[in-house]
């Protein structure tokens, strides 16, 4: 099934999307225990469990629920940069067309008539699921999104299908907190390639 094109015109909501699952990607160990903490802490600063004195249990109240406020404010501080960079430059959103191959698949921008850029699929860092997409990462921190706009009628689960069998790699479903158990965890692991 190598042959077919995919394009995705990037927008503030995708561009988004795109670092909150990559910093979830990369930083889902140092989320679940942030979560963690801040469950404990909670639970300390309204004498749940233990038994904090005044004005004490005010402070681990206060960490927990900043903590919790505050978990995924990397990633937004960074997408929110992205986009007014490209605003400010006056060029309008990304658009890339994907050409997916036997071997690989070649992304250039909308319009550009050259080869572009060449990723082959034995070089896939991982898959991830998410309800933003399917992503593609070349790496622990980089990503490519196909979001569902972009893919029209069964091209899900064509193009889902098809990189899985390219790959040798299967999807995972972004684990979020405390949601991460251990068996998704493992599966995650069996499923991530490690970097050359």
């Amino acid at each position: 099934m190598s042959g077919f094109t995919i394009e995705v015109q990037h927008t503030p909501e995708t561009i988004s999307a795109m670092s909150y699952v990559q910093y979830s990607a990369t930083h889902g160990r140092k989320k679940a225990v942030q979560v963690l903490t801040a469950a404990v802490c909670l639970l300390l600063g309204t004498h749940l469990i233990g038994d904090i004195r005044a004005p004490f249990h005010y402070l681990f109240s206060a960490y927990g629920c900043f903590a919790l406020l505050f978990l995924n404010l990397p990633a937004k501080w960074r997408a929110e940069k992205i986009v007014k960079g490209i605003q400010a430059s006056g060029r309008g959103f990304p658009c890339s067309i994907f050409r997916f191959e036997e071997e690989g698949f070649r992304v250039t921008a909308k319009g550009f008539d050259g080869p572009g850029e060449f990723y082959a699929y034995s070089g896939c860092h991982r898959l991830v699921e998410h309800r933003s997409g399917l992503y593609y990462f070349i790496g622990p921190e980089a990503a490519f999104l196909f979001p569902p706009q972009s893919l029209s009628g069964g091209q899900a689960a064509v193009l889902k299908a098809f990189l899985e069998a390219h790959t040798g790699l299967r999807f995972t479903r972004l684990q979020q907190g405390l949601n991460a158990s251990l068996r998704s965890l493992l599966h995650t692991r069996r499923n991530t390639r490690s970097a050359a």
